[in-house]
């Protein structure tokens, strides 16, 4: 299901958010006043590290398939019944712990970016 849509000038179809926005800030970097990426290689790089932990081990793209909780579904899934899927519930919410610690562990306290 594509739930955020965004066609380009050019009739191409970005349904990704970090796709609409890399192609955002691209488009129209030199009408704004703060840039939306960081400016080194380094800290997009990180930015991008960022995004896929979450995508790949917070939110794993296979979420939607039938039976399938992802970590961060463990918390909200209506079809993960309490009762009867207790444990693996509680391991994926441990799990999402350790992620969410993982990302925690790549911010940039220095900000204003993430990374």
């Amino acid at each position: 299901m594509i739930t955020t849509t965004m066609v380009t000038g050019e009739g191409t179809m970005l349904f990704e958010s970090q796709v609409i926005l890399e192609h955002l800030a691209d488009k129209h970097a030199s009408r704004l006043k703060e840039p939306l990426q960081p400016a080194t290689l380094t800290a997009r790089t990180k930015a991008r590290l960022l995004v896929r932990v979450h995508d790949i081990y917070v939110s794993s793209p296979n979420c939607a398939q039938e039976g399938f909780f992802s970590t961060q579904g463990a918390m909200y899934k209506k079809d993960m019944v309490m009762e009867e899927r207790q444990l693996e519930r509680q391991a994926r919410i441990k799990d999402l712990a350790l992620q969410l610690d993982v990302l925690e562990g790549l911010l940039d306290g220095a900000g204003p970016w993430a990374a």
